[in-house]
């Protein structure tokens, strides 16, 4: 388990396991601006960081071998989960942004508590 402390390095107490992102080759641009904009719709959460095997694959073919980077949002009165495919972390920041903008993922979130991120396409899990 990884515990998101705040701090002068960590000011917004984001977890993460950097080892294991260095070695799943996860985009650090992409996910910052997950964690920015999850920041801006949950400002009361922690965010942490972690990995998990691809299992799932509706509706789109199964993610590349390797692992999707997942991040944990926890309220004083939920937790939600946001699956970070490999597909969908490969474009640029801005339009990482611009979709989880277009897509209203944070509503999405507080009504299916878990979604997965798809390289063109959300959908709950």
């Amino acid at each position: 388990m990884y515990v998101g402390v705040k701090s002068k390095e960590n000011p917004a107490g984001v977890a993460t396991d950097a080892t294991s992102c260095a070695t799943q080759g996860c985009d650090p641009q992409g996910i910052s601006t997950v964690h920015a904009y999850l920041r801006r719709h949950f400002p009361d959460c922690s965010l942490r960081d972690f990995h998990t095997p691809t299992t799932k694959t509706n509706p789109q073919p199964a993610v590349p071998s390797g692992e999707n980077h997942i991040v944990g949002i926890r309220s004083p009165t939920a937790f939600y989960s946001i699956v970070l495919t490999r597909g969908f972390l490969q474009h640029p920041a801005a339009d990482v942004d611009q979709r989880l903008r277009e897509w209203n993922v944070a509503e999405a979130l507080r009504v299916h508590r878990l979604l997965i991120m798809w390289t063109d396409s959300v959908s709950p899990a």
